[in-house]
């Protein structure tokens, strides 16, 4: 397997690191309703699954921006595995 470290655009990580953290806090949301048993048929547990379903898919969206900006010129189209450490930009890719 084959590594290589690139550096992206610190506003493309920062982008995906946002949507990331407004995905996750809606999970957390949906996950403690469910938890405490507060119902799923009330306003407040459709607008939270609502944001919880938006954010996933521009979270999913970010990420395929990425591979076609980031990994696949650097992979030559090949399949690759990547993480993307939001710090300091540094995406990590793993030629499979």
């Amino acid at each position: 397997m084959t590594e290589k470290k690139i550096l992206v655009d610190r506003e493309d990580a920062a982008y995906v690191e946002r949507i990331g953290y407004e995905l996750s806090a809606r999970q957390s949301i949906v996950k403690d309703m469910l938890r405490e048993n507060a119902g799923i048929h009330t306003e407040t547990f459709d607008a939270y699954h609502r944001e919880l379903v938006e954010y996933n898919a521009k979270f999913e969206t970010a990420k395929r921006e990425i591979e076609k900006k980031y990994v696949l010129p650097a992979t030559d189209g090949k399949r690759a595995d990547w993480t993307l450490d939001y710090a300091s930009a540094e995406l990590t890719i793993s030629i499979i």
